[in-house]
């Protein structure tokens, strides 16, 4: 159980981090590709969990939709704080957003746990 709780803290991390790092991506350097970066940090997020996980993989992994899609609401909060045109503002704005986020959280997430479902199988010992 404990592995499964830090395999679920560890992808919410790894969300968190790539997001961030998008966010200053985009702000750097300017390129619609980083935003899409940002989107698809629950699908890196998701493979990890579902990677680390012991059991119940793809179920955690879809499980991250929800911080997801709130981070991702955060970041959008944060960067029109900053001054930068967002397409979402105000608190309706954010309500849209995560709505909107996590339905494609989830399935990004779980794209993501079949992934790490698929490496994280042990293959047979044939030596017996």
């Amino acid at each position: 159980m404990k592995e499964n709780i830090k395999a679920f803290l560890i992808g919410v991390i790894v969300i968190a981090i790539v997001s961030w790092l998008s966010l200053w991506g985009m702000d750097t350097f300017e390129n619609w590709y980083i935003g899409l970066l940002s989107m698809a940090s629950p699908l890196i997020g998701a493979f990890i969990t579902s990677a680390m996980a012991r059991d119940r993989k793809v179920i955690l992994s879809t499980l991250l939709a929800v911080p997801s899609a709130i981070i991702l609401g955060i970041e959008n909060s944060i960067w029109q704080l900053l001054g930068k045109g967002s397409d979402f503002p105000g608190f309706k704005g954010f309500v849209t957003l995560v709505g909107l986020q996590l339905i494609t959280a989830i399935i990004l997430c779980s794209i993501g746990g079949l992934l790490g479902l698929l490496v994280s199988k042990k293959k047979p010992n044939l030596k017996q």
